[in-house]
C-alpha cells in the first residue's frame, strides 16, 4: 500500500453484476423544543375612524348654507331699498334682510373661529328667520286657515330640527371649544 491512499472499501454488487446504490437513512427524529416566543415588538394603534375635530362633514353643509342665505338676504334688502321692478315692497323685508345678513356672517365668521358662542349664535340666526318666515306667511293674502297652520308647524318643526343639530352634533362639540 501506498502511503498517500486510503483503503479501498469494498463496494457490494447486485447478483447481475451492477453495483448496488444505497440510500441514506434519514436520521432518527430527536425531540424538538418548542420555537422560543417572540419578543413583544410595541404595538402601533391606526385611527380608524375620522376626527370630528373641524369644520367638515355637516358643518361646513351648514356654513355654505349660512352663506347662501348671507347673500340672499343682502340682495332682498337692496331689491327692497332701490324698488327693482317686479319686487313688491315688504317692510319686514326691509327689516329683516340686514338683521339676518348680519347673523348669518357673524355665525360663519364664530364658527370658522371655533369659538362656543357660535353655536348659539347659529341656533340664533334660525331662530329669526322663523321669525321672519312667519310674519311673512301671516301676512300672505292666503286664505286657507289650514294652509297657514301647516306652513307654521311645518317651519317651526324645521327650525327646531336644524337647531338640534347645533345642539347635540359631536362635530359641533369638539370643533367650537374656544
Amino acid at each position: 500500500m501506498e502511503p498517500n491512499k486510503t483503503p479501498e472499501t469494498p463496494k457490494k454488487t447486485t447478483e447481475s453484476g451492477a453495483p448496488e446504490t444505497t440510500t441514506p437513512q434519514p436520521a432518527p427524529l430527536e425531540p424538538q423544543q418548542p420555537a422560543p416566543a417572540p419578543q413583544a415588538a410595541q404595538q402601533q394603534y391606526v385611527v380608524t375612524h375620522k376626527s370630528l375635530e373641524g369644520v367638515g362633514g355637516w358643518l361646513a353643509f351648514w356654513l355654505v348654507l349660512f352663506a347662501l342665505s348671507a347673500i340672499a338676504f343682502i340682495y332682498t334688502f337692496f331689491a327692497q331699498i332701490s324698488g327693482e321692478a317686479g319686487v313688491e315692497f315688504k317692510v319686514v323685508d326691509v327689516i329683516f334682510s340686514p338683521i339676518l345678513a348680519i347673523m348669518s356672517i357673524a355665525t360663519i365668521l364664530l364658527v370658522v373661529m371655533r369659538k362656543q358662542i357660535g353655536k348659539w349664535v347659529a341656533i340664533a340666526t334660525l331662530a329669526t328667520s322663523g321669525i321672519y318666515s312667519m310674519i311673512n306667511v301671516l301676512t300672505s293674502p292666503i286664505d286657507n286657515v289650514a294652509m297657514v297652520i301647516s306652513s307654521l308647524l311645518v317651519m317651526w318643526l324645521l327650525v327646531g330640527l336644524f337647531a338640534l343639530y347645533f345642539l347635540k352634533s359631536e362635530r359641533v362639540k369638539q370643533t367650537l371649544t374656544k
